[in-house]
C-alpha cells in the first residue's frame, strides 16, 4: 500500500521489493515503474497479478474515554493486466498497454458511531488504461511515456444531523462516476553493467465528477427545505498527485539484485474537497472541506536473489510519510507514517512462464489527530496484510 488513497501494487517483484523498481526493467509491469524500460525486455510479454486487500482500521477517542472503534474489515481486489516489450527487429522500439488500479479506499465504520456526521462508510476506486512507446537509443540509454485514461466510482454516505421521531438520524448518500488525463515519462540509463539508475514523472490526473447523485432523507417537517424528491445532482473534482521517483539498482553479481527508490508526491494540490450541487436549499449548500496536505519523500528498498537459474526470492522495506496534515485528518481518509515489510518468490517454467507470489505488510504508530473543521479528535491505526498472485509468459 502507499500515503492516503494511493495503491501501490501494480507488480508482484515490486510489491515484493517494498514496490521499489524504477530503475531495473523486471517484465512488462515496467510498463507502470518506468515505461522507458520496455524496450529493455528483449521480448514481449502478457503479464497478470492480483491482490487481496483487506486493512484493520481502529479508532479510539481522545482524550481517553474508552470509546473505541474498529471499522467493519472490507475486502478489495487491485490488478494490474500488461502486455508490452520490443516490437521492432532490432529491438530497439518498445511498445505496450497497461491496465491496473492505482489508487482507491474503502472504509465502514458503522451507521450509529460517533463520526458519523463525517462519514459512515466511503468507497473510491479508480483504474488507469495506459498505452506506452519507449525507444533504446543504445545498450545503455533508453526513453519511454504513456498516456494515461482513468476512471472510476465513489460512494459517501453520512448521517445528518436531523432527527427522526424514533431518534435516528438524518442522512445524506453521495455516489457519481469520473474520469481523468494524465501521462507519465521516464528514463532509463546503464553507465555500466552492474548499474541501472531510473527517474519517472507521473502526472497526476483529476478526476472530474460531474453528474453525481446526492440523496438526502430528514424528517417530514424538514421535506420542504430539501431537493424536489430528496435528490439533486452534484459535481467535484479530486486532483490526484503528480509523483517524482529516482531510482537505483545495483546488480552485485550474476545472482543478487539490491534497488532502491526515492518516490517524491506533490500532495499539495489536493486543496479542498468542494460539492457543488445543482440545487442549493435551506439544508443543502455548495461546501467546501479543507485538505491542506503535505507532499511526502517515501524510501523504499529491496533485494532479489537468484537461487537457481529458475528459482528467486525478493525481500524489501519501506517508509511512506502520511501527506494528510494531523489537523486536518477526517474518519474518511484515515492516513499516518506507513511502514513497510515484503517479501516473495518467483519460479520459472523453461524459459516462457514465470509464477510469482508476493506479499506485504503494512503498519502505522498509534497516530493522534483531529480534524479542526468538526472538532474530531481521536487516536487511529492501519494493519493490512496484502497477498498477490501473478503469471507473466514471454513470446
Amino acid at each position: 500500500m502507499a500515503g492516503s488513497f494511493q495503491i501501490n501494487l501494480q507488480g508482484i517483484r515490486q510489491t515484493a521489493m517494498a514496490s521499489s523498481g524504477t530503475a531495473k526493467p523486471w517484465d512488462a509491469s515496467t510498463l507502470f515503474y518506468n515505461p522507458a524500460g520496455l524496450s529493455d525486455l528483449g521480448s514481449f510479454q502478457v503479464y497478470a497479478s492480483g491482490f487481496y486487500v483487506s486493512p484493520n482500521i481502529s479508532y479510539s477517542q481522545a482524550p481517553a474515554t474508552g470509546y473505541r472503534v474498529d471499522a467493519q474489515k472490507l475486502s478489495s481486489f487491485p490488478f494490474a493486466v500488461y502486455a508490452g516489450g520490443a516490437v521492432s527487429k532490432d529491438k530497439r522500439l518498445g511498445a505496450g498497454i497497461g491496465i491496473f488500479t492505482p489508487f482507491g479506499s474503502k472504509v465502514s465504520w458503522g451507521s450509529d458511531w460517533r463520526g458519523r456526521y463525517l462519514v459512515r462508510d466511503i468507497s473510491l476506486a479508480c483504474i488507469q488504461i495506459q498505452p506506452t512507446i519507449s525507444y533504446k537509443f543504445s545498450d545503455h540509454f533508453s526513453i519511454g511515456a504513456g498516456l494515461n485514461y482513468g476512471f472510476g466510482s465513489m460512494e459517501i454516505n453520512k448521517a445528518l444531523p436531523l432527527t427522526f421521531a424514533d431518534g435516528s438520524d438524518g442522512a445524506v448518500k453521495l455516489e457519481g462516476n469520473g474520469t481523468g488525463w494524465g501521462f507519465n515519462v521516464g528514463l532509463h540509463y546503464k553507465p555500466v553493467e552492474e548499474i541501472e539508475l531510473g527517474l519517472t514523472y507521473r502526472h497526476g490526473m483529476t478526476m472530474k465528477v460531474n453528474d453525481g447523485t446526492a440523496s438526502f432523507s430528514a424528517p417530514h417537517s424538514l421535506q420542504s427545505s430539501l431537493p424536489a424528491n430528496g435528490t439533486t445532482g452534484f459535481s467535484t473534482r479530486l486532483p490526484l498527485p503528480h509523483i517524482t521517483t529516482l531510482g537505483m539498482a545495483y546488480n552485485v553479481n550474476s545472482r543478487l539484485t539490491l534497488q532502491g527508490d526515492l518516490v517524491f508526491a506533490i500532495w499539495s494540490r489536493y486543496k479542498s474537497l468542494d460539492f457543488t450541487f445543482d440545487e442549493n436549499t435551506a439544508l443543502v449548500q455548495n461546501s467546501s472541506e479543507v485538505k491542506k496536505n503535505n507532499n511526502t519523500l517515501a524510501v523504499r528498498l529491496g533485494a532479489n536473489y537468484k537461487i537457481t537459474q529458475a528459482l528467486e526470492l525478493m525481500a524489501g522495506f519501506g517508509y511512506d510519510p502520511t501527506p494528510i496534515s494531523k489537523n486536518y485528518m477526517s474518519p474518511d481518509a484515515v492516513d499516518g507514517n506507513r511502514f513497510i515489510m515484503s517479501g516473495g518468490i518467483a519460479y520459472t517454467l523453461g524459459d516462457m512462464v514465470s509464477i510469482m507470489g508476493s506479499f506485504q505488510y503494512t503498519t502505522t504508530p498509534t497516530r493522534y489527530a483531529t480534524h479542526s473543521p468538526s472538532n474530531f479528535s481521536g487516536a487511529y491505526e492501519i494493519k493490512s496484510f496484502t497477498p498477490a498472485l501473478g503469471i507473466a509468459v514471454k513470446f
